[in-house]
């Protein structure tokens, strides 16, 4: 998936990942999409209390075993590549939550501010 532009990711497949998730009980405090200059690319970064508890492997294993069980053709060609699965104390994460506060409600957005590049990210949640 190396495309730069926000309506070229498939956020509509990372909400049924995160609803998947959820329904599933794996808790993900935070989750949104990020653009990486260096790849070209925009990655899901998706923040678990897991990933401490139950080690990155595991929590990784979860993740695809909920990807799968979307539809192919719901996918939108979102695949585990496309994912970073990492600690809620990871400090990007802080520092998103710092930037913009808490975001839990509705189906992700696109944060506006002034200061910020084309590469603003897409939030889904921030907690």
């Amino acid at each position: 998936m190396a495309t730069s532009t926000l309506v070229e990711f498939p956020r509509e497949a990372g909400w049924k990942l995160l609803e998947a998730a959820d329904k599933e009980g794996l808790e993900i405090t935070d989750a949104f999409w990020i653009f990486l200059p260096e790849e070209e690319t925009w990655r899901l970064v998706l923040a678990a209390p897991a990933t401490q508890t139950e080690g990155g492997i595991a929590v990784t294993r979860r993740i695809l075993a909920l990807l799968e069980s979307i539809p192919e053709d719901e996918r939108e060609g979102l695949s585990l590549s496309d994912i970073a699965i990492v600690s809620p104390h990871l400090l990007l994460v802080d520092n998103l939550r710092a930037s913009y506060g808490t975001i839990t409600e509705g189906r992700g957005q696109r944060v506006r501010r002034a200061h910020l590049s084309r590469s603003e990210p897409f939030i889904y949640r921030l907690q």
